[in-house]
């Protein structure tokens, strides 16, 4: 199912645990090598610069054949070019998938890419070229251009999941939650006026459902490859959840789609008032009582967004007084959960843990050796400048 080695995944999984104890002090230098050499990683992992240089790169090059490609389609009957064009698309999805499925475990002297950016770059292309085909396909047919981008969705799905489940892949996993949300959507607003009332409460229900199986898979361990793949899932439906309650989106979608007028009120909007405020309340006490940093840092951020909410349509104070009364808060707010948490309360504390992940500290070599290894321009010759002749101001003297 994964195309990755497990015996490599689970090493990496083993060696990364061991990385953490090391740094907590539970075990000693020499048991961390014994552990490294006893679980050997052949992935080809680099560091995030040179993964984003494979990354552009890989993109150029897949870039450069398909502008090939476009050249020589340009001499193809105008009648059937937009059939040739759309199944060309659909080609290249196929290529760059051929290309990661055969090549990965052989592009780098038979070590497997992990993360290295190629790879990336070869599923975001296939899909690319996947959904620009499908859709040109679909919509130079009898459908229209909504029906077309709904067919386009259905078909994009499976091959969202499948890139989420086979390669890992968080933005195919993101993608995956996200299409099934638009699905959803373009199916209900074909209900009419009463979708208004029906897509809330079950986007709703969908997020509420996704996220109590989320939460019971991950627990276990036969989907322990999956747990970024399914940390993502969980925060793109907790996001759902709340925006398809937040009176803003409700309001605004009212009278976009469905035309309600500037002075109308949003039936029930006492309830998607107090929904506004209650979720993010209620994801912030969920992740201090289940010590869950995804609910903690969506609850913190969601608060935010809420009261925003509240401050588009009622106004108590004007703006430099209402961002200075914030910021006072949250500075006080701040320093109190710092002067609360600092010793550790009931397994939650300020200070960071010694293994906790951190881009900077992954990264800190690289950024260290890109900063001490630049060099600066050569200083500019003073000799060389406007004069009253020679080379500078050759001529304004009649010397050059």
């Amino acid at each position: 199912m994964i195309i990755y080695s497990k015996e490599n995944l689970h090493g990496l999984h083993i060696t990364n645990a061991a990385k953490r104890w090391f740094a907590r002090n539970w075990i000693s230098a020499g048991i961390l090598e014994k552990t490294q050499t006893a679980y050997p990683v052949t992935f080809y992992s680099p560091n995030v610069f040179i993964r984003i240089g494979l990354f552009l790169f890989t993109h150029f090059i897949i870039s450069s054949a398909y502008g090939m490609f476009i050249f020589w389609f340009n001499f193809i009957d105008s009648s059937s070019w937009e059939t040739a064009m759309a199944s060309m698309l659909i080609f290249f999805a196929v290529l760059c998938t051929g290309t990661l499925e055969f090549g990965i475990r052989r592009l780098v002297k038979g070590r497997e890419l992990y993360n290295s950016g190629i790879g990336e770059a070869l599923i975001y292309s296939a899909l690319g070229f996947l959904a620009g085909g499908l859709f040109w396909l679909l919509s130079g047919t009898s459908m229209n251009d909504e029906d077309a981008f709904l067919t386009t969705c259905f078909l994009l799905l499976p091959v969202l999941l499948a890139g989420a489940v086979r390669y890992l892949d968080l933005v195919c996993a993101a993608g995956s939650v996200i299409c099934f949300y638009l699905i959803a959507f373009l199916i209900l607003i074909k209900t009419g006026d009463s979708a208004k009332y029906i897509i809330p409460f079950a986007f709703m229900l969908l997020s509420a459902a996704f996220l109590l199986g989320f939460a019971r898979i991950r627990r276990l361990q036969k989907f322990l490859f999956w747990k970024k793949v399914i940390t993502v899932a969980r925060l793109i439906n907790m996001l759902v959840l709340y925006f398809s309650g937040n009176y803003f989106v409700i309001r605004e979608s009212s009278i976009e789609f469905f035309h309600m007028s500037q002075d109308s009120e949003v039936p029930l909007y006492w309830f998607f008032w107090a929904f506004t405020f209650l979720v993010p309340l209620a994801y912030l006490f969920l992740g201090l009582a289940r010590k869950d940093k995804v609910f903690l840092w969506s609850g913190l951020i969601l608060i935010g967004l809420s009261v925003m909410t509240f401050r588009n349509y009622y106004s108590v104070a004007p703006p430099e007084v209402a961002l200075s009364l914030a910021g006072f808060v949250l500075i006080l707010l701040a320093w109190v959960g710092i002067k609360y948490f600092r010793e550790g309360r009931k397994g939650i504390t300020y200070v960071a843990e010694p293994d906790e992940d951190n881009f900077l500290k992954e990264h800190a070599e690289a950024l260290i050796i890109a900063q001490t290894m630049g060099t600066t321009g050569p200083s500019a010759d003073e000799s060389v400048g406007p004069g009253g002749g020679d080379f500078g101001g050759g001529g304004s003297e009649t010397k050059w």
